[in-house]
């Protein structure tokens, strides 16, 4: 979608106490704009290190039995992978995969996990 399409959904958001936009690359200018719609929303800049800490931040909360999620999320997480190269660890999803509510789940449990708030957070793919 174009983004006078994307700001627009992003302004429709429901209100909550504090999460996450991607402000990688291109999403930067939106993240930026989207923060000062909303002041609860920070941005997250994914870099090889900061994807590395998030997922194995959403990794323990899996094991450790916190987090909860639908069918949908259990389906992505299901071919979510890493691949170890030159000693670095990547995360994605294999091609043809999607792995957006994935990596949304993780900056949910990341808002959860630093606010060291009980309740429901969920996840806004758009």
């Amino acid at each position: 979608m174009n983004w006078k399409e994307t700001k627009d959904k992003i302004a429709k958001l429901p209100r909550v106490k504090y999460g996450y936009i991607d402000a990688t690359g291109v999403g930067d200018p939106i993240a930026e704009e989207a923060c000062k719609i909303h002041q609860w929303l920070m941005p997250f800049k994914f870099t090889a290190q900061s994807k590395q800490h998030l997922m194995e931040a959403l990794q323990s909360g899996i094991h450790r039995e916190i987090l909860g999620y639908p069918e949908e999320v259990a389906e992505e997480l299901k071919v979510f992978e890493y691949v170890l190269s030159n000693g670095r660890i990547k995360y994605s999803a294999p091609s043809g995969f999607h792995d957006d509510i994935v990596i949304g789940l993780a900056l949910a449990h990341k808002a959860k996990e630093e606010k060291k708030s009980k309740g429901t957070y969920s996840v806004s793919v758009i």
